[in-house]
């Protein structure tokens, strides 16, 4: 080991008009568990297991080694996912950090959850029915439940502390600026010694990758990703304040925000790089702290019989569609690692999909705790331990609320008074295929915060297709030429809209007023 320094449905039932059904459909049906209990091995159960919940944000799967990335960022996250299951699939449900991991934590989409975004100035708009989480179900089967969040996101909702013992996170005021409460956790060796002779659930959430990129990370880490040589743009960054990424668009960096007329700057690759160095500092910078945090198990003899779970809320995106942050559903925002270390199974890999609802009812299945009935995921023990033979359902959802034109429109007063969002999109994917579907198409391209920005008009296809095992980067649009796909796949999706439309969405007390921005 190395150890170093997301009322729409109220419109959405007006627009959606089904695709015709096929007689011979492209995908074959879906090929449920047909296994029960008793053709699976009890070898998974962990009982009287701890279950500690590292959530990572803006962690892209790419930028780890055991996802093939070419740069040493994460060795010990690497040797923990040695000796785990890694999930090379494994897709979240959306891309904002508190509405992704609310799904994780509950099970439940986000349209379900009702999480929508943050408010930075104290107003509460609770939720109106809250859902259990993993700490609420927990504590109910005697769990000491901890959290310890350096992800300012968190702070903003009392939903998150639903279930937790102690929820140690700074408030928003605390520090001068948000980017410097991205920091790391204090798990110390007598931290966890308290912990011991308990049985616990601890949820460790960290900001430390999180954009600024590497604000927080020691000197001496952010200079081995570097180009000591670096003399762009950005040079000085971020020792002498940060970078708002939001202000890069098609390689151009517009310094005065969204007023364009100011002018851009050209952004070359090597100022491409030297971001992309800050970002994978922050990697190497929380690998490790779970170095270090794996020693400490070790040490205590805690790995023996604690489940360690490693995901991310959301990716982020390096230009691959002009921007740079967590802006969209596209693969580089949603595919993020999901690694668990359980200490009655060994190391496996996991090819076929998975996604963050599955975490609960999975996690569940492990400690031989009943099912929580309201959970729309399924448990991911039999495809773990029967294989790939073994399949959970074919297609994913993803939602996406579109955050960043809903602040376009408080540009002009940030203090500007706002109904519920009504705005959505939505993607349906597969092993091999994804399909979005803006169906808040002309909302988005009349509010783009990039065409404020640059003062060009942004164009927004309604429907976009892509396969993803071939153009990963989502950048062939096969919409027109696979109708074949593209019909299956809006058949899915709009069976599911209409699924939903059963359910309550926005699961929120009435709010007469909602603050938009700014966002943590």
């Amino acid at each position: 080991m190395r150890t170093r320094s997301v009322g729409l449905l109220l419109t959405l039932i007006g627009v959606i008009i089904l695709v015709s059904y096929f007689n011979k459909p492209v995908f074959s049906p879906s090929p449920y568990f047909e296994s029960d209990e008793n053709n699976i091995s009890d070898d998974y159960f962990c009982q009287n297991c701890n279950v500690i919940l590292i959530s990572i944000d803006s962690l892209r799967a790419d930028h780890l080694g055991v996802y093939g990335y070419g740069k040493n960022t994460s060795p010990n996250i690497d040797e923990l996912a040695s000796e785990g299951i890694v999930f090379k699939n494994y897709i979240t449900q959306a891309y904002l950090t508190p509405i992704s991991e609310f799904s994780m934590h509950t099970s439940l989409y986000p349209h379900a959850h009702g999480l929508a975004v943050s408010n930075r100035y104290g107003q509460e708009h609770p939720l109106t029915n809250p859902p259990d989480t993993i700490a609420s179900i927990l504590r109910r089967y005697n769990y000491s439940t901890v959290a310890l969040s350096t992800s300012p996101e968190f702070s903003s909702w009392e939903e998150f502390k639903t279930g937790f013992d102690y929820f140690g996170s700074f408030p928003l005021n605390y520090f001068p600026s948000i980017a410097q409460s991205r920091i790391l956790p204090n798990t110390s060796k007598i931290f966890m010694q308290d912990l011991k002779n308990k049985k616990f659930f601890l949820w460790i959430a960290i900001g430390a990758v999180h954009s600024p990129y590497g604000y927080n990370v020691p000197k001496e880490i952010r200079e081995e990703y570097a180009n000591p040589n670096y003399s762009g743009v950005f040079r000085g960054w971020p020792e002498n304040g940060t970078l708002d990424i939001l202000d890069i668009y098609n390689r151009s960096y517009y310094p005065e925000g969204t007023d364009f007329r100011s002018g851009s700057i050209n952004i070359s690759q090597e100022d491409m790089d030297f971001i992309l160095a800050q970002y994978d500092s922050g990697i190497d910078y929380v690998d490790q702290y779970i170095g270090n945090l794996s020693k400490i198990l070790k040490d205590l003899d805690l790995d023996k019989n604690t489940i360690i779970i490693i995901t991310s809320a959301h990716g982020e995106e390096f230009g691959e569609h002009g921007y740079i942050w967590h802006y969209d559903i596209h693969e580089s925002e949603i595919h993020v690692p999901l690694i668990i270390k359980h200490p009655k199974l060994g190391h496996r890999v996991i090819e076929s999909q998975a996604q963050s609802i599955d975490v609960l009812p999975t996690l569940l299945d492990f400690l031989k705790i009943p099912t929580y009935e309201k959970a729309r995921g399924q448990s991911l023990v039999p495809l773990i331990i029967n294989g790939e033979n073994s399949s959970l359902d074919r297609f994913i959802f993803i939602e996406r609320t579109p955050f960043m034109e809903e602040y376009n429109l408080t540009l002009s007063n940030p203090w500007s008074a706002l109904p519920p969002q009504v705005h959505y999109d939505f993607a349906v994917r597969t092993d091999e295929w994804k399909l979005i579907y803006r169906f808040s198409r002309d909302f988005e391209m009349n509010n783009s915060y990039y065409k404020k920005m640059t003062g060009q008009e942004i164009y927004i296809p309604e429907f976009e297709l892509y396969n993803i095992k071939e153009d990963p980067r989502e950048q062939n649009n096969l919409f027109f030429s696979r109708k074949d796909i593209a019909d299956e796949l809006k058949r899915q999706l709009f069976d599911w809209l209409k699924e939903v439309n059963q359910t309550t969405f926005f699961n929120r007390t009435e709010i007469k007023n909602k603050e938009i921005f700014p966002y943590p």
